[in-house]
This record gives C-alpha cells, sequence and structure tokens, in this order.
C-alpha cells in the first residue's frame, strides 16, 4: 500500500486518524473510505468529461491558436536576431536602473535632513 504509515482523513467526522495506532489493518477500508474514493472518482470524471467537452468546443479557437503559434515559429527561424531581443532589453533596462539608482543616491545624498515649519496665517 503506498500510503502506508500516513494518517488517514476519516470521512465520518472530518479528523485525522492513524490506522496503525488505532489497530486496523492496513487493507482494511471502511465503509465511508470506500463512499470516498467513489465520489472522488466521479468528481474526477465529471472533471475529465467537462475538460474533453471544453476541448470538442474549442476546437476552432485551439487551431487558431497552433496555427499562430506555427507561424510565430517560423518567423523567429527566419529572423534569428529575434532571439537576442529579450538579452538586448534586458541590458538597457539593467544599465538604465543602475544609472537611475546612482543620480537618486547622489540627489538623497546631497540634501541635508532638516525640519521646517511653516507658519500658519491667514490672508488678509
Amino acid at each position: 500500500h503506498p500510503w502506508r504509515g500516513w494518517p488517514r482523513l476519516a470521512a465520518a467526522n472530518g479528523t485525522i486518524a492513524n490506522s496503525t495506532a488505532a489497530g486496523a489493518s492496513l487493507e482494511e477500508t471502511t465503509a465511508d473510505e470506500e463512499r470516498l474514493y467513489r465520489v472522488a472518482a466521479i468528481v474526477c470524471w465529471c472533471l475529465s468529461a467537462l475538460a474533453m467537452c471544453l476541448a470538442c468546443f474549442l476546437r476552432s479557437s485551439i487551431d487558431a491558436a497552433a496555427a499562430c503559434m506555427e507561424v510565430a515559429c517560423e518567423a523567429i527561424f527566419e529572423m534569428p536576431t529575434l532571439l537576442f531581443a529579450p538579452i538586448v532589453k534586458t541590458v538597457v533596462k539593467t544599465v538604465l536602473f543602475i544609472g537611475l539608482l546612482y543620480g537618486f543616491l547622489l540627489l538623497w545624498a546631497i540634501g541635508d535632513a532638516t525640519s521646517f515649519s511653516v507658519p500658519l496665517t491667514a490672508a488678509v
């Protein structure tokens, strides 16, 4: 049994119990566990049927997306310089970030940390 020694979820009351500590055999399954497994199997079958129906209903959209991917792959193979675009973009953004961070730190270091107050007077 692949779950030998692992705690089991008792379906009746939702508590976690260790079947070996309770003295029950690992091969024995209770009626509650069997019902839980059957319900889980039915839910999985329903979800797979739903996924199959979605795939059938959206077949034309899936075909269009596959055609778009095929054209994109052909374009990349015809223009291999497109593969360098993300690298160039990353390098430019990194250099720009470092330059702006350096300028911000210079600007921050120039100023004095002093506080001042503005007198609140009524305009007459």
